[in-house]
């Protein structure tokens, strides 16, 4: 009986320890229920996103967006622009350098420039509203905004061209007036002389007049922001003084009054003095100009067939070239009108000036056979009881009185 006794009792503590590993592994299974039930039904707390810091400012009418530090943005990214009633949407990809586009990232130091200069009204507002909305790798909208402080910054550009010119060489100065700022800008005066050593030939501009006496370059119009204006002065090196200038005017008979062969060998002749360096000279000091009067398509008239051009080695080529196309049409000789648009030729150039000492060569041998008023056209006018010769006179003492 005893050892059946002991034997029962080694049973249930057998029982027992089967019991407790049961309730242990129960307690363990409940435990894990606990904690995922806490991770998946439990409402998790927000952690904050990732931090960038991205400032704006306006240089030279371009809108700049600095990335000063945290997480890159994408350069999908999408910016907006807000200023007035203009709203504009753009890629960060589209306005950023080839080194940013490399890992697809807007990161620290890079900048989005955007031009806002293709917007000029934006100059009106006070203020550009900024968005960058963000979706990767997280979505995120960004605000800011960016004073539009009225700002004139005008700069000057001088370039020439040739940069080393050589004597008796043509030269042209550049002068390129820029607007840097964010509003337009009036009433410029601008003042350039030309340095010693160099003579004035002529100038051109985008806008406004220019006074080689002074140097002033006025009238420009407004130029607005990010806009140009641009003046090219004309000018050779080592040309003669003005006192020793010359302005040589060709006044051609193109009528039927100079025979054919008359006409070739004057002309040849004219083409041999003009290409002999020796004899015509190709420093500047001569201005050489053409005027043809006689018919054309039915029209009895003068007109310009080389505008005034400085004679250097860099136009001798043009004159001759024009030279060589003074030809001869049937109709009546418009000596008037001839004498009337060499006159108002020569007083037109650029380099005309009471100094200068003016030339007129007149190739003829006809009888002047119209009247021409002096009403800028040049076109022969009808007769109306006015004696011609008397017509080509005082046209005559038109011209010599410049």
């Amino acid at each position: 009986m005893k050892n059946n006794k002991k034997i029962h009792r080694t049973q249930q503590k057998h029982a027992i320890v089967e019991l407790t590993a049961t309730l242990l592994l129960l307690g363990l299974t409940v435990i894990a229920f606990v904690s995922i039930t806490y991770i998946f039904l439990s409402t998790p707390q927000t952690s904050p996103g990732p931090i960038t810091t991205i400032t704006g400012k306006l240089v030279y009418n371009n809108l700049v967006l600095d990335h000063m530090g945290g997480e890159p943005i994408s350069l999908a990214a999408t910016i907006g622009l807000t200023f007035g009633s203009a709203n504009v949407q753009f890629q960060a990809y589209d306005y950023v350098n080839a080194q940013a586009k490399e890992d697809g990232l807007w990161g620290f130091g890079e900048q989005v420039i955007y031009p806002m200069y293709v917007h000029p009204e934006y100059v009106e507002v006070s203020q550009i509203d900024v968005m960058i909305i963000n979706s990767e790798p997280a979505s995120s909208i960004m605000f800011c905004s960016v004073l539009t402080d009225p700002l004139s910054d005008l700069s000057v550009e001088l370039t020439i061209d040739p940069e080393i010119p050589r004597v008796n060489q043509q030269v042209k100065f550049i002068i390129t007036l820029r607007n840097n700022g964010n509003i337009n800008v009036s009433d410029t005066k601008l003042r350039f002389c030309l340095p010693d050593g160099f003579a004035f030939i002529g100038y051109s501009a985008t806008s406004g007049t220019y006074d080689n006496s002074t140097g002033v370059w006025a009238s420009i119009a407004t130029i607005q922001p990010s806009g140009t204006a641009i003046l090219n002065v004309t000018a050779i090196v080592g040309r003669a003084e003005p006192e020793e200038l010359t302005q040589l005017v060709i006044l051609f008979d193109g009528s039927a009054s100079l025979q054919p062969n008359d006409l070739k060998k004057i002309r040849s002749a004219l083409v041999s003095t003009v290409a002999n360096e020796s004899v015509f000279p190709r420093n500047g000091a001569v201005e050489f100009s053409i005027i043809v009067f006689g018919s054309s398509s039915g029209r009895t008239f003068a007109w310009v067939l080389l505008s005034p051009t400085v004679v250097t080695n860099e136009t001798i080529d043009t004159v001759l070239a024009t030279l060589n196309t003074m030809d001869r049409n049937p109709g009546s000789a418009a000596t008037s009108c001839g004498f009337l648009c060499a006159a108002d030729t020569v007083y037109a150039s650029s380099i005309f000036s009471p100094e200068n000492r003016q030339v007129v060569l007149l190739m003829t041998d006809g009888k002047a056979a119209t009247i021409c008023n002096n009403d800028g056209d040049y076109l022969s006018d009808s007769p109306e009881g006015k004696d011609v010769w008397n017509s080509t006179k005082m046209a005559r003492d038109y011209l010599i009185n410049l």
